[in-house]
C-alpha cells in the first residue's frame, strides 16, 4: 500500500512539474511574441551613395533607428521547436546583393546573413538603438527593382540618390526636394506610416549607362570577326580593282 501511494506521489508531481514547465514556456513563448510587437522602426533612411555607370554597381547603405519600447531587452528566439516560430528582428535588402556590413550601437552579437537580407542576433535592449548597414548591387539595364520588405514597418522613411543619377517611384513614396551633403546635390524621397510586413516596392528608373561599353559587351565576337572578314576582303578585292584598271589604262 505504501509503495502505491508513493507511486502515485512520484507520478502526480512529474505531471504537475509538466504542466508548469508548459505553462511557462508558452507564457515565455507569447511574451516573445509580445516584445517583438513593442519594438518599432522609427526611421529607415536609405542612401545610394555612388552610382559606377561603367561597373553598372549601385552602393546603398541604410541607417536605422528603432525603439524597444519594452522595460527589459528583447532576446531574439532562433530555436523553431519552442513555438513553431523563430522570433527575431530581420531587415530586407534585395536578392543578389554583395559585400554586406552593419554597425550598430547593440551592446553584443551580431546578425545573421539570409538571401534576401538579415537578422539581428543581438539582444535589443530598452529605449532607442541605431544601426547602419550597407551594401552592393548590380543593375543590368536603365532600370532596378528593389521590393523592400518592411516586417516591422516603418514611421518614416527617407531616401536619397545623387542628381542625374536616377528617378524612385515607390508605395507611399514622393519626391521632396534636393539636399546638399558634401557640396554634392541629392534627390531627397519620403514616405511615412508603413504597417507591419509592408513593401516600399522601389523602382529606380533612369539609371546611367556606359552606351559604349554596353555596345561593346553585348557584340557577339563570331560577328566580330565576320565583319573584319568581310571588311579585309573588301579592301582586297578594291585593291586588286584599281590595280587591274591602273595597268590597263597604261597599257
Amino acid at each position: 500500500m505504501k509503495n502505491k501511494i508513493f507511486t502515485i506521489t512520484i507520478i502526480s508531481n512529474i505531471l504537475f512539474y509538466l504542466i508548469i514547465f508548459s505553462y511557462e514556456e508558452k507564457y515565455l513563448s507569447s511574451q516573445s511574441v509580445d516584445q517583438l510587437n513593442e519594438i518599432s522602426i522609427e526611421e529607415y533612411n536609405m542612401s545610394i551613395l555612388t552610382i559606377d555607370s561603367n561597373k553598372k554597381l549601385i552602393s546603398v547603405i541604410t541607417a536605422i533607428k528603432l525603439n524597444n519600447m519594452n522595460e527589459e531587452p528583447f532576446v531574439p528566439n532562433f530555436d523553431v521547436s519552442k513555438n513553431n516560430k523563430m522570433d527575431f528582428i530581420r531587415f530586407s535588402i534585395p536578392e543578389g546583393f554583395s559585400n554586406l556590413y552593419l554597425e550598430s550601437t547593440l551592446p553584443e552579437g551580431g546578425f545573421i546573413e539570409m538571401n534576401e537580407g538579415f537578422a539581428l542576433t543581438a539582444s535589443i535592449p530598452s529605449g532607442e538603438q541605431h544601426l547602419i548597414f550597407n551594401y552592393e548591387l548590380k543593375y543590368k539595364s536603365d532600370h532596378l527593382i528593389l521590393p523592400i520588405h518592411l516586417p516591422h514597418g516603418a514611421k518614416s522613411v527617407k531616401i536619397i540618390i545623387p542628381r542625374g543619377g536616377g528617378k524612385i517611384e515607390g508605395d507611399k513614396i514622393n519626391l521632396a526636394g534636393e539636399v546638399n551633403i558634401s557640396d554634392n546635390i541629392f534627390h531627397e524621397y519620403f514616405g511615412e506610416n508603413y504597417k507591419n510586413g509592408e513593401y516600399l516596392n522601389l523602382k529606380i528608373y533612369n539609371l546611367p549607362t556606359n552606351f559604349f561599353l554596353d555596345i561593346f559587351r553585348n557584340l557577339d565576337y563570331r560577328m566580330i570577326n565576320l565583319a573584319i572578314i568581310i571588311s579585309m576582303s573588301s579592301i582586297i578585292m578594291i585593291t586588286i580593282t584599281l590595280y587591274i584598271f591602273k595597268k590597263s589604262k597604261k597599257a
